[in-house]
Protein backbone atom coordinates (compact mmCIF):
# COMPACT_ATOMS: atom_id res chain seq x y z
CA UNK A 1 0.00 0.00 0.00
CA UNK A 2 2.62 2.50 0.80
CA UNK A 3 3.84 1.79 -2.62
CA UNK A 4 0.56 2.51 -4.00
CA UNK A 5 0.99 6.13 -2.17
CA UNK A 6 4.61 6.93 -2.77
CA UNK A 7 4.04 7.04 -6.73
CA UNK A 8 1.61 9.83 -7.43
CA UNK A 9 3.33 11.86 -4.77
CA UNK A 10 6.64 11.63 -6.84
CA UNK A 11 4.78 12.16 -9.59
CA UNK A 12 3.09 15.24 -8.80
CA UNK A 13 6.21 16.63 -7.19
CA UNK A 14 8.04 15.56 -10.62
CA UNK A 15 5.64 17.41 -12.37
CA UNK A 16 5.25 20.80 -10.11
CA UNK A 17 9.04 20.87 -9.56
CA UNK A 18 9.67 20.83 -13.75
CA UNK A 19 7.27 24.06 -13.72
CA UNK A 20 9.12 25.42 -11.06
CA UNK A 21 13.03 24.34 -12.29
CA UNK A 22 11.61 25.71 -15.55
CA UNK A 23 10.67 28.93 -14.86
CA UNK A 24 14.01 29.49 -12.96
CA UNK A 25 16.13 28.22 -15.65
CA UNK A 26 14.37 31.04 -17.60
CA UNK A 27 14.56 33.83 -15.29
CA UNK A 28 18.38 33.37 -14.42
CA UNK A 29 19.56 32.66 -18.26
CA UNK A 30 16.94 34.72 -20.08
CA UNK A 31 15.24 37.49 -17.73
CA UNK A 32 18.12 38.54 -15.35
CA UNK A 33 20.96 39.26 -18.07
CA UNK A 34 18.73 41.36 -20.20
CA UNK A 35 17.85 43.16 -16.50
CA UNK A 36 21.11 44.24 -16.02
CA UNK A 37 21.41 46.02 -19.63
CA UNK A 38 17.75 48.02 -19.08
CA UNK A 39 16.32 50.86 -16.67
CA UNK A 40 16.40 49.30 -13.13
CA UNK A 41 12.72 51.23 -12.85
CA UNK A 42 11.47 48.78 -15.80
CA UNK A 43 12.70 45.70 -13.52
CA UNK A 44 10.62 47.48 -10.48
CA UNK A 45 7.62 47.91 -12.65
CA UNK A 46 7.97 44.55 -14.58
CA UNK A 47 8.19 42.62 -10.83
CA UNK A 48 5.45 45.04 -9.39
CA UNK A 49 3.34 43.78 -11.91
CA UNK A 50 4.30 40.82 -12.59
CA UNK A 51 5.98 38.93 -9.06
CA UNK A 52 3.63 41.01 -7.31
CA UNK A 53 0.76 40.01 -9.41
CA UNK A 54 0.28 36.83 -10.47
CA UNK A 55 3.68 35.87 -9.30
CA UNK A 56 1.92 36.30 -5.37
CA UNK A 57 -0.28 33.34 -6.23
CA UNK A 58 1.58 30.89 -8.51
CA UNK A 59 5.19 30.76 -7.03
CA UNK A 60 4.12 29.85 -3.36
CA UNK A 61 1.61 27.19 -5.28
CA UNK A 62 4.62 25.57 -7.15
CA UNK A 63 7.14 25.79 -4.25
CA UNK A 64 4.56 24.11 -1.76
CA UNK A 65 3.45 22.21 -4.75
CA UNK A 66 7.06 20.92 -4.76
CA UNK A 67 8.14 20.59 -1.42
CA UNK A 68 5.10 18.94 0.42
CA UNK A 69 4.70 15.66 -1.31
CA UNK A 70 8.43 14.93 -1.20
CA UNK A 71 8.12 15.99 2.41
CA UNK A 72 5.23 13.11 2.72
CA UNK A 73 7.18 11.14 0.49
CA UNK A 74 10.55 11.39 2.45
CA UNK A 75 8.48 10.53 6.22
CA UNK A 76 7.23 7.31 4.26
CA UNK A 77 10.46 6.38 3.40
CA UNK A 78 12.30 6.34 6.22
CA UNK A 79 9.35 3.91 7.79
CA UNK A 80 9.52 1.65 4.72
CA UNK A 81 12.62 -0.01 4.42
CA UNK A 82 11.25 -2.07 1.02
CA UNK A 83 11.61 1.98 -0.63
CA UNK A 84 15.50 1.68 -0.25
CA UNK A 85 16.06 1.88 -4.24
CA UNK A 86 14.59 5.47 -3.89
CA UNK A 87 15.80 6.33 -0.08
CA UNK A 88 18.97 8.28 -1.05
CA UNK A 89 17.92 10.17 -4.31
CA UNK A 90 14.57 10.83 -2.33
CA UNK A 91 15.96 12.44 0.65
CA UNK A 92 18.28 14.60 -1.39
CA UNK A 93 15.54 15.95 -3.78
CA UNK A 94 13.13 16.70 -0.35
CA UNK A 95 15.93 18.89 1.19
CA UNK A 96 16.75 20.85 -1.96
CA UNK A 97 13.07 21.35 -1.85
CA UNK A 98 12.72 22.63 1.73
CA UNK A 99 15.89 24.37 1.04
CA UNK A 100 14.44 26.31 -2.02
CA UNK A 101 11.53 27.28 0.54
CA UNK A 102 14.05 28.56 3.22
CA UNK A 103 16.16 30.62 0.72
CA UNK A 104 12.21 31.90 -0.16
CA UNK A 105 12.65 34.12 3.39
CA UNK A 106 15.58 35.71 1.95
CA UNK A 107 14.25 36.87 -1.51
CA UNK A 108 10.62 37.25 -0.86
CA UNK A 109 10.68 40.14 1.46
CA UNK A 110 12.54 41.91 -0.57
CA UNK A 111 10.19 41.87 -3.26
CA UNK A 112 7.83 42.65 -1.04
CA UNK A 113 9.37 45.82 -0.29
CA UNK A 114 9.67 47.10 -3.90
CA UNK A 115 6.48 49.38 -3.80
CA UNK A 116 7.94 51.09 -0.68
CA UNK A 117 11.12 52.37 -2.44
CA UNK A 118 9.50 53.18 -5.98
CA UNK A 119 11.48 55.69 -8.00
CA UNK A 120 14.78 55.53 -5.19
CA UNK A 121 17.46 54.16 -7.85
CA UNK A 122 19.97 53.19 -5.66
CA UNK A 123 17.92 51.07 -3.20
CA UNK A 124 15.95 49.41 -6.63
CA UNK A 125 19.51 48.72 -7.73
CA UNK A 126 20.31 47.22 -3.87
CA UNK A 127 17.09 45.21 -3.87
CA UNK A 128 17.57 44.02 -7.62
CA UNK A 129 21.10 42.87 -6.62
CA UNK A 130 20.15 41.02 -3.23
CA UNK A 131 16.53 39.43 -4.48
CA UNK A 132 18.78 38.18 -7.24
CA UNK A 133 21.75 36.91 -5.53
CA UNK A 134 19.01 34.89 -2.88
CA UNK A 135 16.89 34.04 -5.62
CA UNK A 136 19.48 32.24 -7.76
CA UNK A 137 20.20 30.14 -4.91
CA UNK A 138 16.83 29.26 -4.23
CA UNK A 139 16.69 28.69 -8.01
CA UNK A 140 19.94 25.86 -8.16
CA UNK A 141 18.24 24.58 -5.58
CA UNK A 142 14.60 24.37 -6.94
CA UNK A 143 16.51 22.76 -9.90
CA UNK A 144 18.73 20.46 -8.41
CA UNK A 145 15.34 19.18 -6.22
CA UNK A 146 13.85 18.61 -9.52
CA UNK A 147 16.47 16.81 -11.43
CA UNK A 148 16.73 14.43 -8.07
CA UNK A 149 13.16 13.73 -8.29
CA UNK A 150 13.56 12.84 -12.01
CA UNK A 151 16.57 10.29 -11.00
CA UNK A 152 13.85 9.24 -7.83
CA UNK A 153 11.13 8.80 -10.53
CA UNK A 154 13.04 6.99 -12.86
CA UNK A 155 14.17 4.17 -10.18
CA UNK A 156 9.98 3.85 -8.70
CA UNK A 157 10.68 0.82 -11.47
CA UNK A 158 12.79 -1.16 -8.51
CA UNK A 159 10.04 -1.13 -6.17
CA UNK A 160 7.65 -3.02 -8.36
CA UNK A 161 4.58 -0.30 -7.87
CA UNK A 162 2.01 -1.90 -10.64
CA UNK A 163 2.44 0.37 -13.93
CA UNK A 164 5.87 0.99 -13.54
CA UNK A 165 7.63 -2.49 -14.69
CA UNK A 166 9.11 -2.07 -18.02
CA UNK A 167 10.36 -5.36 -18.52
CA UNK A 168 7.60 -6.88 -20.46
CA UNK A 169 6.59 -3.41 -22.03
CA UNK A 170 7.77 -4.76 -25.83
CA UNK A 171 5.33 -7.59 -25.40
CA UNK A 172 2.25 -5.81 -24.84
CA UNK A 173 3.17 -3.00 -27.71
CA UNK A 174 2.25 -4.31 -30.73
CA UNK A 175 3.08 -2.84 -34.06
CA UNK A 176 1.47 -2.96 -37.36
CA UNK A 177 3.78 -1.80 -40.48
Amino acid sequence: MTKVIIRPLLITSCCIGGLLAGGNVYRYIIEVPAWRHLDITDWSAYSKNADLGNGLFLFPIEAFGNALPLIIASAICLKNRNLKPIASSLHVSTLFAIAGLALTFFAAPIMLHLPKIDGNIPLLQQAFNRFHFWGSLRGITQVLSFLFCVLVVSNMYKLNIPGTEFKNFAKTVSYEI
